[in-house]
């Protein structure tokens, strides 16, 4: 049967979505080398250094190195935990100058060497994103793992510019090596910035791992693009990041700030793009920039060709809100982009693979009528930058976070957005979670179709939010998707792509995208179509030889295509690539192979976490067992019915677990979904939910769609133990036994606890489900009045604890009668051992359990002529001085000494102390108190 998928599957579904089993080819990573440019605060917000940092966010909990080669002493680590936002600072001197946040100081580092290289290292995958922030300034970056940073980069930059007096017009590029002896050539656009002792000499410069180079160009008043078009290339592995300290945008409209974006490797650059016009700003300015050197790139927008640029140019798109007429008067003026468009996106699409920045306005380049405000009903933030991904790099799933920052000198950043686009046909089965409010958000109705494509884009506000609150969200499209994020405040503003697949070529499975040598943790269902498409990155692919790992294969097959695993287990596929790369004439070449690994899994494997949910006993548990039907409408409840009394109290309730043992572990699930288990008594059985099947749309491709549960019903332990301090009482050297009631449930383990002095297991027979007696082990304590608890294991549920009352007796030796009508405690206790003195103690002497009227001292003399008659029961009570009373357990009277009634003429015998010690004196004879005669 299916049911509707519930609250608490909602979480379930965003966990199982999300976590590494759908991990792909992508932004995400484990090692990486991050770099900055420069951020200067502007002078009438005061003088100050740059505050930059880095921000984590992971599905997994993981430890985290962070380290600097010139600082190997001064490695630190930081646990992150899944899905939290975590802002780290970094030692400044490990990769920023000094004094840098003054505007003065900018230009006196340009063409310098330095060991400004972060190395993050985790061990699990993690996203990583870079913040540059001096004050009234910031930007912020996704950065590229080290699996995804390659060897030739073209920059892309806004022209510098800042109010007069402010700033040089400065340009940059952080250029960072991830290896030794890194040999780099630069082939540099616009008019480089040098030291007196130039580093760069011939273009070209060597650095070792984790040094940088500080890539300098200044405006100079004609020259628009500066840096742009500049062409970096290496002998091996190098990162490269591109800003500007300060800048207006637009060109010459205020509002100040520095831009900060990872440059992205010519490797990913694309042919198809969706722009989106920030929510709450008056325009976005696109810039295309072209890579192919053969011939010029064609320029498509909107489905009209409007420019040819050759390799390194760029062409600019005002993405506007409204019409000029609507505009301010004075950014009128300002207008000069190549083509102005008005609306909400732009779709671009180029002959050969560009790329593509988008740049935010300033707060001042507004509409007369602000259509379009923050939720405090404002138009703020000032430029930013972002690299939109092309559509051939779409990942199907990523975690990110909003980067939020408190109110510092006036500013501060809190309101946040996501600009995404999907396949229309994929809307239903997007999802987008948010960690901060802890449910998924719905925004199925926020999407509007791009015209002319398969696609649509959204805007949706994310969040209020500054770094003290854990703004992390994870977004989905099993089709794949690309977004950014951005967030404006009154005088700052960021953005960054949320990441993308970073891949050059690829196989996509089902929407997950897999490079060469890549070996995934997904599911892939068995039984069921897979769709394979080789059409990742920018190449034409015409045909592919693709083989399966089951023994199948399909020679000369197409691009596209769809093949059936029977079996479960782990498959190795290859695809063996034909056609030609985009840009050179057509023709039918091997363009490389794509091997990869994945597991395919039977559709009823359970992926969720096990949780109890209680059910009231009466609803559930009448000696039958249970339907799927019932089972499944208590899951998709929460696992809770109606009839339930106290959901937080399970001690009285049948628990649901739905069971998940894993991967590649069906043969332990056959020890519970056979046929009912119970296990010889009433109150536990096991249940086969074979049936019991939620349906999840929003996986449409995947096998998570179907999500079986094995659930085994459970009952809570009910007992009730008796505790009568008036009655538990034992002997030395006995044991105590209490009544017990057990009406269902199960013991794990029981022990009799008494703190210090205690600690035993004690036996309770599961099987015996009414009353019964438990033996506690009282055997080896000394007299004494004690208070014990019995602590019971309830298997799986809240344990439980009961209180035990214990005397101990004096033994009933303590005392002896032997001397006629005569009883003494001994001195020595009972046996010889336990010395005590007799003076420390009152005494009360008991016959058949009544007191003894005047009998109160450590002998127990009846008086001339009274005898004890046989069956007596004679017990004594030691007293101690805090008047704690513990009885002796009691002698029963089994001979009476023959008594003689004293010689009239004799003297009577008295009763003296001597020596401390008791004895009794007659005439001239000194007898003990057990009669024997003594000197």
């Amino acid at each position: 049967m299916k049911k509707q998928i519930k609250s608490l599957l909602l979480v379930v579904l965003l966990a199982s979505y999300c976590l590494p089993a759908w991990s792909q080819s992508s932004t995400e990573g484990k090692e990486f080398w991050v770099g900055l440019t420069m951020a200067i605060r502007p002078p009438d917000d005061g003088d100050g250094e740059a505050s930059p940092y880095l921000a984590i966010s992971t599905k997994e909990t993981t430890t985290v190195l962070f380290s600097n080669p010139a600082f190997p002493t001064e490695t630190f680590t930081e646990t992150i935990n899944a899905f939290q936002w975590k802002k780290v600072d970094i030692p400044k001197k490990w990769w920023y100058p000094s004094g840098v946040g003054n505007p003065s100081n900018v230009k006196e580092h340009a063409d310098e060497v330095n060991n400004y290289g972060v190395y993050v290292k985790a061990d699990k995958n993690i996203s990583v994103f870079a913040v540059v922030r001096a004050g009234a300034g910031m930007d912020a970056s996704n950065i590229l793992p080290v699996t995804a940073i390659q060897t030739e980069y073209i920059l892309q930059d806004y022209i510098p510019h800042a109010k007069s007096g402010d700033a040089p017009y400065t340009t940059m590029a952080t250029i960072l090596a991830t290896e030794d002896n890194t040999e780099i050539t630069v082939n540099p656009k616009g008019t480089l910035l040098k030291a007196a002792t130039p580093r760069l000499v011939n273009n070209k410069i060597t650095l070792n791992k984790g040094q940088t180079y500080y890539l300098m160009a200044e405006y100079n008043g004609t020259d628009l693009n500066c840096l742009s078009g500049t062409e970096i290339t290496a002998n091996k592995k190098i990162a490269v990041f591109q800003g500007v300290p300060c800048t207006y945008i637009p060109h010459d409209v205020g509002n100040r700030d520095c831009l900060y974006e990872q440059a992205m490797p010519v490797d990913y650059w694309g042919t198809e793009f969706i722009a989106t016009r920030s929510y709450a700003k008056g325009a976005n300015i696109i810039r295309i920039t072209a890579s192919n050197p053969d011939q010029n790139t064609t320029i498509t927008i909107n489905g009209q060709n409007v420019a040819q640029i050759s390799r390194g140019e760029t062409y600019e798109i005002e993405l506007a809100s409204n019409t000029p007429d609507r505009m301010n008067n004075n950014d009128k003026k300002k207008l000069t982009s190549d083509l102005r468009i008005v609306g909400d996106y732009v779709h671009i699409k180029t002959s050969c693979p560009s790329a593509v920045y988008s740049y935010d306005c300033g707060k001042s380049y507004t509409d007369k009528d602000k259509s379009e405000t923050n939720p405090d009903g404002k138009q703020e933030g000032d430029p930013s930058s972002v690299w939109i991904a092309p559509m051939e790099q779409s990942i199907d799933q990523i975690t990110f976070g909003a980067c939020g920052t408190k109110k510092d000198g006036g500013n501060q950043t809190k309101y946040h957005y996501l600009d995404i686009v999907v396949e229309t046909s994929s809307i239903d089965s997007t999802l987008l979670y948010s960690y901060l409010d802890g449910a998924p958000l719905d925004i199925k109705n926020s999407f509007q179709p791009v015209a002319g494509t398969k696609y649509s884009y959204a805007r949706i506000f994310l969040a209020e939010a500054d770094d003290t609150e854990n703004a992390v969200f994870t977004v989905a499209n099993p089709s794949g998707l690309v977004a950014h994020v951005y967030g404006n405040g009154e005088s700052e503003s960021y953005s960054y792509s949320v990441g993308s697949a970073a891949v050059t070529q690829g196989v996509k499975v089902n929407g997950e995208t897999f490079s060469n040598g890549y070996k995934s943790d997904s599911r892939f269902c068995l039984d069921r179509p897979l769709q394979f498409d080789s059409k990742v990155g920018t190449d034409e692919i015409t045909r592919v030889d693709w083989t399966f790992g089951d023994g199948t294969s399909e020679y000369n097959g197409m691009p596209q295509t769809e093949h059936t695993y029977t079996s479960p287990g782990w498959y190795d596929v290859t695809a063996k690539l034909f056609g030609h790369q985009v840009c050179t004439d057509e023709s039918n070449q091997e363009l490389g192979t794509v091997h990869f690994t994945f597991r395919v899994m039977p559709p009823d494997t359970v992926y969720m976490k096990p949780e109890h949910r209680c059910i009231s006993v009466d609803s559930i548990y009448d000696g039958r067992k249970l339907t799927a039907e019932e089972i499944a409408e208590m899951i998709a409840n929460g696992g809770n019915d109606t009839t339930q009394v106290n959901p937080e109290d399970c001690s009285s309730e049948v628990h649901i677990t739905p069971v998940s043992y894993g991967i590649d572990t069906e043969e332990k699930l056959d020890t519970i979904t056979g046929e009912d288990q119970a296990t010889g008594h009433n109150y536990k059985t096991y249940y086969a939910s074979t049936d019991v099947i939620d349906t999840i749309p929003a996986t449409a491709n995947r096998c998570a769609i179907y999500r079986k549960y094995y659930v085994k019903v459970i009952t809570c332990l009910a007992m009730t133990v008796t505790n009568d301090s008036a009655a538990q009482h034992v002997c030395p050297n006995n044991t105590l036994e209490i009544e017990y009631t057990k009406t269902k449930g199960d013991v794990g383990k029981a022990q009799f606890v008494i703190p210090g002095v205690l600690d035993e297991e004690v036996n309770i027979d599961n099987y015996n489900t009414q009353m019964g007696k438990l033996s506690l082990p009282t055997q080896n304590l000394k007299p004494g009045l004690y208070k014990g608890e019995l602590k019971v294991e309830d298997q799986y549920c809240d344990n439980k604890t009961f209180p035990i009352d214990v005397a101990v007796y004096y033994p009933k030796d303590i005392f002896l009668y032997k001397f006629n009508n005569v009883l003494a405690v001994y001195k020595k206790g009972f046996g010889g051992n336990n010395e005590y003195n007799l003076a420390d103690y009152t005494f009360q002497w008991y016959r058949n359990y009544l007191p003894i009227e005047g009998a109160t001292e450590s002998v127990l003399y009846l008086g001339d002529g009274v005898t004890f008659e046989i069956g007596d029961e004679v017990h004594v009570a030691l007293i101690d001085k805090n008047g704690v009373r513990i009885p002796s357990c009691g002698q029963t009277i089994t001979t009476v000494p023959d008594y003689n009634k004293p010689d009239q003429q004799q003297a009577p015998a008295r009763k003296m102390i001597i020596n401390n010690k008791i004895v009794i004196q007659r005439e001239d004879q000194t007898y003990d108190i057990y009669g024997q005669k003594v000197r």
